[in-house]
């Protein structure tokens, strides 16, 4: 009778989330949720990996306001952070003061140039640090939100106040390798200047320095003081994108060649084109679109990103929260055949970040990122345990027809393969509305079970690898949506392609 049967084969989940489109219009490789899961370029998913408090854990409810590794040329590594009104390093697991008396509350820009850090906050002076003492600029130097290093000059910008008067349009930059001296009545330029429109956010991309406004993006080139003072017959500073902008400058972050960043319309990147010549805007999060609209727009400026082991994580404020309470992150390793979406997004739940730092140390990269509701550090991608609650890997599929939406059909069973290294569980359920959903199935991921679930001293009598089961299902319906689950700690858990089995009912 296995004639009477046809085969769905979900071949991968490569395509990763699909919130933008109904469920049953997705294709084989996308699912309407991905959370707490990462697929390969195999097609396989994965549950992400866990997180860990980086030095002293506190309760205070105050987010750590910047965060930043400083790398001296003589190789001394320190992890800075703002804290309420203290500029802190780590010191040897203690988090400890090295200057007092900032205003709190103020988001902090910390940028590297000729051996300091410039820390700048757009209310106070700026202050350098060059690893052992911390100095004020004093009020005849600019001060600003943003700051930037690029062809050895130092820029400013964002609110950029001196003499007491701001400039919301302004740029400042310095003398060329000295970041201390800028010559405030000659050395800088305006961009659309009267615009209506503040800068937020300047980044160095390539030949180019990006300034981004709040409806609007522009590029500047040269290579000197000379091509920067604009006039009348100066002027290289070109408009990539009028009425697209940047809501906040902690979203800005360097993927590649290519700058990402948060507009009002969803996660945009700057194209830079492989001639060099002018970019071109583009949208890269069109499958995440319901997500995107449940951003909080009354909290854009709290949007914050970074780029890690290849992949990019926005973390964003959803719903009425006036804080980041979910992270969606984009696997560039995989590329789809979408311009629009070029690689597959997910969901983290369970993350806080204020702001991120990509921290090195003994050479090797780590994923940090500065707490929102907490002033702690936590350490991402690390270890199978989250320090708060636990992971809650789910997976809602699409919304699957068979193939024959005008026929009926009973579905009969699906196979599927699972890996697993302990004594827990993955769920089954089956929904017929993608609402409401049915438990089917719960399978032991505990290698062994072939052999139920003896073990001889620490080795288990059974394959190792991959666990395969079937579920018997019988129900008829026209769709059905395959949910799986697995929420815990320490449960590491990787879920191959599955297989459903579905015979046609024949008309009467």
């Amino acid at each position: 009778m296995s004639r009477n049967f046809y085969y769905y084969t979900k071949n991968s989940y490569t395509g990763g989330q699909n919130d933008s489109k109904e469920p049953d219009q997705l294709n084989e490789d996308e699912c309407l949720l991905l959370q707490d899961a990462m697929t390969n370029s195999k097609g396989h998913v994965q549950k992400r990996a866990g997180n860990a408090y980086v030095g002293n854990v506190l309760t205070t409810t105050d987010p750590v306001l910047g965060l930043f590794t400083f790398i001296t040329d003589a190789g001394v590594t320190k992890e800075l952070r703002m804290e309420t009104t203290s500029l802190q390093y780590n010191n040897s697991g203690t988090w400890t003061d090295i200057d007092t008396g900032f205003t709190t509350g103020l988001d902090t820009w910390f940028t590297q140039a000729n051996d300091k850090v410039y820390i700048s906050n757009g209310t106070e002076d700026t202050h350098s640090y060059d690893g052992s003492s911390v100095v004020d600029l004093g009020s005849s130097y600019p001060k600003a939100k943003y700051s930037a290093w690029w062809k050895n000059y130092f820029f400013l910008a964002g609110d950029a106040a001196i003499g007491g008067t701001t400039h919301k349009n302004r740029v400042f930059f310095s003398n060329l390798g000295d970041p201390d001296t800028i010559t405030d009545g000659t050395d800088y330029f305006d961009i659309g200047k009267s615009d209506g429109q503040a800068i937020t956010g300047i980044y160095p991309l390539g030949e180019f320095l990006v300034i981004f406004k709040r409806k609007s993006v522009y590029i500047m080139n040269g290579t000197s003081p000379d091509s920067w003072k604009l006039s009348g017959s100066v002027n290289n500073v070109t408009s990539i994108a009028n009425s697209v902008g940047c809501v906040s400058a902690k979203s800005i972050v360097q993927v590649g060649n290519d700058l990402w960043f948060m507009s009002d319309d969803g996660i945009r990147s700057v194209k830079r084109n492989e001639e060099g010549s002018v970019p071109l805007m583009g949208v890269v999060s069109e499958n995440i679109n319901t997500t995107i609209d449940s951003i909080n727009s009354s909290a854009f400026s709290k949007v914050a990103a970074t780029f890690f082991d290849n992949k990019v994580y926005f973390a964003i404020p959803t719903g009425s929260s006036t804080t980041n309470n979910k992270v969606m992150v984009a696997n560039t390793r995989v590329t789809l055949e979408n311009p629009t979406n070029p690689h597959p997004w997910f969901t983290f739940q369970g993350w806080t970040p204020y702001c991120f730092n990509i921290h090195l140390t003994g050479g090797v990269g780590q994923l940090h990122w500065g707490d929102s509701l907490l002033t702690n550090v936590v350490q991402g991608e690390t270890g199978d345990s989250d320090v708060v609650g636990d992971i809650d890997m789910d997976i809602k599929g699409r919304m699957v027809d068979g193939g024959s939406p005008e026929m009926q059909k009973t579905f009969r069973f699906m196979k599927y393969g699972v890996k697993g290294s302990g004594d827990y569980d993955l769920s089954v359920y089956t929904s017929l509305d993608g609402t409401s959903f049915t438990l089917q199935d719960t399978i032991n991921l505990q290698q062994g079970t072939l052999w139920n679930t003896g073990k001889w001293g620490e080795d288990s009598w059974s394959r190792p690898g991959e666990i395969k089961d079937k579920i018997a299902f019988k129900i008829g319906t026209p769709q059905l949506m395959i949910r799986l689950r697995q929420n815990g700690n320490s449960q590491p858990v990787t879920i191959y392609p599955f297989t459903l089995a579905i015979k046609k009912r024949k008309i009467k």
